[in-house]
């Protein structure tokens, strides 16, 4: 299932899947640049950003290649060191960012790392992002509990309704005795 978070008019693809929230790299580099593909590539190969991929995978992939990391991680800085971010999921087996190519594939990150892109850019838009994700927190919750809210009554008329049956029928025995 896909939300949206909306910044600056532009609507921010957001990707629920088993290891949490996923939001679109792309749509939030385009945010800064059209060339969505050069900012996400130009983030993901700083030490910066290869450190926290590399921490957040150790916390949530057993499959991660921690060999793979440190062979890019040595690489990182020199001026002939080029990774993207398929690159990164092929060689290291990283599960915290997706990515498809063709017209319709886009760089997708697990939450806490798009939040880490987020911080790289400018700060206005920092907060922007991070105030609409925390909206969009703020409405799943709402929703969250108006929907509880509605089981809870169904089974409150629920027992009042077997009350009434229980009341109904120890009556009826009463009398055939």
């Amino acid at each position: 299932m896909s939300d949206f978070i909306t910044i600056n008019g532009v609507e921010i693809k957001v990707e629920q899947t088993p290891l949490g929230e996923y939001l679109s790299l792309t749509d939030l580099a385009k945010l800064v640049n059209e060339k969505s593909g050069k900012v996400i590539n130009s983030w993901i190969k700083s030490v910066q950003a290869l450190e926290y991929l590399n921490e957040w995978e150790l916390l949530h992939n057993p499959d991660y290649d921690k060999a793979a990391y440190i062979e890019i991680r040595l690489k990182a800085g020199s001026s002939s060191f080029f990774l993207s971010s398929s690159k990164w999921i092929s060689k290291t087996k990283a599960v915290g960012i997706q990515s498809s190519t063709g017209r319709y594939g886009s760089t997708m990150a697990h939450h806490l790392i798009a939040l880490e892109f987020c911080a790289t850019l400018n700060p206005k838009f920092r907060i922007n992002v991070f105030r609409e994700f925390l909206e969009l927190k703020k409405n799943e919750a709402a929703k969250f509990l108006q929907e509880q809210e509605f089981y809870l009554s169904k089974i409150e008329d629920n027992t009042l309704e077997n009350n009434r049956l229980v009341r109904d029928i120890q009556e009826r025995v009463k009398k055939m005795k």
